[in-house]
């Protein structure tokens, strides 16, 4: 029975949601008229994480008793209308938590009813919900045009001059609804396109962008960030101008936001800079850098209150080649906490590697490289790389050397990187291996191997092969 929907219901449940269903169906409609739905509810929440007491024989014999006959058709039965009743009390539940939505409700239940005095009162208490409300996203706009709307409906008096105005209200709320959500979406689908490129289209949204264009609709500031991030997409050439005003305005606004849309706005916000980065735009690393330190700050880059280890090296991979040493270093242990488990040895030890080398303490970078596990392909991967400049700078040609065959040996086996990435790891063994095999003071086999690596398209750690055959 542990795969069964109602399992899988209630053990996804919080521990308040938890607690909250408990009492829910301890009443007596439930514990005296239907003693097996509480009893079922009650063995699945204490026994949520023992697999072995969810087999089904187990479960009908703590429902039913011991005896009665199993009967395989009667507790899926029983399952299913616990189910209901379930769902009935989340539903229910979220309601009662959120005084807005349960508000606007009771103002269109107290319209239909025409209780004029409860209308009134559950209006005031709606529209001073709305006024405590931080955000001022699409949601935002259509709880306000719902109570416009419901205002506008309560009077039958077609020459009451207020019912033209909330007509109008209404609508300014629905367009701002409809613009954040058209723009949103926009966002969503050429983002994904970045990665995965289809024909698919945001119908309409050329209307959209014009209707945007109009000067009263950027002065909401959710809008002008969804307006300004979609043209970063749309036109990544030229949006500079875009882009620092979607800087300016997450850093201003992006409380005005939900968690989960500060984070994706932001995470749009840094994906243009990479973009940039990579086209060879130094002066994005400084902006990135810039963004990661409102990140970590507002804890932007948490994900269900962990860091993503890719977050946490990004992070420590620009401060250093910004030359923020201290800032890397303080990184580094502040948030070390906040990465999965699995992953913080593994991670810190690889990116204290990293400061060391950037810090030209070599032996000590050595020293954390040992301590890093090549279990996972990202530190197979970075950790060698990283490896092969310490060996390098510490002139252990020897140990390089080795090191280069064992690298080309494991890119042989994987299967887990593609064959682009591949190439530009073995181009560097090959012009690695070249470099440490000129003799020193060469001028023209460095410059001839110089011009070969800038005419490779792909080659890992360009900048540093070019930088130790100059200093040769």
């Amino acid at each position: 029975m542990e795969k069964t929907k109602i399992v899988a219901f209630l053990t996804q449940l919080n521990e308040q949601e938890r607690k909250r269903a408990f009492l829910y169906f301890k009443r007596p409609y439930y514990t005296q008229k239907h003693p097996e739905l509480f009893t079922l509810l009650k063995y699945v929440l204490e026994n949520a994480e023992r697999p072995d007491a969810l087999n089904s024989v187990k479960v009908f014999t703590a429902v039913f008793g011991p005896d009665m006959q199993f009967n395989d058709l009667k507790l899926r039965h029983t399952a299913s209308v616990l189910l209901q009743h379930a769902e009935a009390f989340w539903v229910s539940y979220h309601l009662e938590t959120d005084e807005l939505e349960r508000s606007v409700r009771l103002m269109e239940l107290y319209r239909q009813a025409k209780l004029v005095k409860h209308y009134k009162d559950v209006r005031q208490q709606a529209q001073n919900c709305l006024q405590k409300e931080p955000h001022r996203n699409a949601a935002y706009f259509l709880v306000k045009y719902r109570i416009y709307r419901n205002t506008d409906n309560f009077s039958n008096n077609r020459n009451d001059p207020e019912k033209q105005e909330y007509v109008c209200l209404a609508d300014a709320a629905l367009d701002r609804f409809y613009l954040l959500s058209k723009l949103k979406l926009a966002c969503e689908l050429y983002s994904l396109q970045m990665l995965v490129k289809t024909s698919q289209e945001i119908a309409g949204l050329d209307s959209a962008l014009q209707l945007a264009d109009n000067g009263a609709y950027l002065q909401e500031p959710v809008i002008a960030l969804y307006y300004h991030a979609l043209q970063t997409l749309l036109h990544p050439d030229t949006a500079q101008l875009h882009f620092e005003q979607l800087k300016q305005l997450f850093i201003e606004h992006f409380r005005l936001l939900n968690q989960t849309e500060a984070a994706q706005v932001y995470y749009l916000a840094l994906n243009y800079c990479a973009t940039r980065i990579n086209k060879g735009e130094a002066k994005y690393w400084t902006e990135i850098f810039d963004l990661y330190q409102i990140g970590a700050d507002q804890m932007l880059l948490l994900e269900n209150g962990e860091m993503l280890p890719w977050n946490y090296k990004n992070i420590v991979t620009v401060a250093l080649r910004l030359g923020k040493t201290d800032f890397a270093r303080q990184f580094l242990y502040q948030y070390q906490p906040f990465l999965p488990e699995a992953h913080r040895k593994n991670a810190l030890a690889f990116n204290l590697a990293k400061y060391h080398f950037a810090c030209k303490h070599y032996a000590q970078a050595l020293q954390k490289l040992q301590e890093v596990s090549y279990d996972e392909i990202f530190y197979s991967l970075d950790a060698r790389l990283l490896l092969m400049k310490t060996y390098y700078e510490l002139q252990e040609f020897d140990a390089l050397e080795a090191l280069i065959d064992s690298f080309r040996q494991f890119l042989n086996r994987t299967r887990q990187i593609s064959r682009q990435r591949q190439t530009t790891y073995r181009n560097l063994l090959r012009f690695l291996r070249r470099v440490n095999r000129i003799a020193p003071g060469n001028r023209r086999q460095l410059s001839e191997l110089v011009a070969k690596i800038e005419q490779t398209p792909y080659v890992a750690e360009r900048n540093w092969l070019l930088e130790i055959i100059k200093r040769g």
